[in-house]
């Protein structure tokens, strides 16, 4: 059953974090409506509203993360040039 999960989050990344985002987002809205707050029946308006949140969270986590990170961090594996021997030169000049 692992394999199978590990398998599905390699193949289906952006399905995966969303799942797990909305999963996490419901689970902890039932946890607090059941235990901390002791309801006998869960309010469906607000769990349907933390549901979405969850899904959209996971979306925007996405793309924040994976998309635009990826983007901006391609960059820092280039080596810097810096011309007339760099910071030493600036240094040295000024002693």
């Amino acid at each position: 059953m692992l394999h199978w999960l590990k398998g599905f989050a390699q193949r289906r990344p952006l399905a995966t974090q969303v799942i797990l985002s909305t999963t996490l987002a419901a689970g902890g809205d039932h946890y607090t409506q059941k235990v901390v707050e002791r309801r006998k029946e869960l309010d469906v308006r607000r769990s349907a509203v933390f549901i979405t949140f969850g899904c959209l969270n996971g979306l925007l986590s996405y793309y924040v993360y994976v998309t635009l990170m990826s983007r901006s961090t391609r960059y820092l594996h280039t080596p810097l040039h810096v011309p007339n021997g760099g910071l030493t030169a600036v240094v040295a000049a000024q002693c």
